[in-house]
């Protein structure tokens, strides 16, 4: 669109409701930019399209993103966010919704080794999911199993206690502690 005569004429931008001086693609730089990333000058933001920016559940999805953005313990263990979430506050709320969420819950990945994913995740309390926990520092790896030591005396009927020990104080390497029989007396 063009504004003035001659030599003096400005184009203005084509954005519907824009008055801005014309830079490229005859849009301003606000909309071409705009236009660039999205597509479109009618830029319309994830929650205007949802409606559930408010949603308990959407401020969960936002802490997720940010742990596994920023946080050690998930970063260098390669813990995801599945693209679906990743893309859609929607689709987390809607499946939250329809895997048993309640005010109060916590998100938790059933395998913690693995990412955030529909098949992979689950609602608990703060408590159980506190319980679940695994310390980086405090895992074992042995016969290709990476596991905690409640994990290992479990799997192997060796008491805890008697584990740690050789572990810590007989310097055992963790083959050996989960393998060899405890002597009775």
């Amino acid at each position: 669109m063009l504004f003035g005569n001659g030599a003096l004429a400005m184009k203005i931008c084509s954005a519907e409701g824009c008055h801005r001086r014309m830079a490229a693609k005859s849009f301003c730089r606000k909309h071409y930019q705009r236009w660039r990333v999205y597509g479109r000058t009618n830029r319309v933001l994830n929650y205007e399209r949802h409606g559930y920016s408010e949603h308990p559940l959407a401020i969960t999805r936002s802490n997720m993103l940010q742990r596994c953005k920023r946080n050690p313990l998930y970063v260098d263990r390669g813990i995801k966010v599945c693209r679906e979430w990743y893309e859609s506050t929607r689709s987390f709320v809607e499946w939250g919704v329809t895997n048993d969420w309640q005010e109060g819950l916590t998100i938790d990945r059933i395998d913690p080794f693995g990412d955030y994913e529909p098949s992979n995740c689950q609602f608990l309390t703060f408590s159980e999911n506190s319980r679940r926990v695994i310390h980086q520092e405090y895992l074992y790896s042995a016969f290709n199993k990476t596991q905690s030591l409640t994990k290992w005396a479990s799997d192997t009927g060796i008491p805890y206690a008697t584990i740690w020990s050789r572990i810590n104080n007989l310097s055992w390497p963790i083959a050996r502690a989960v393998t060899q029989p405890v002597f009775q007396a």
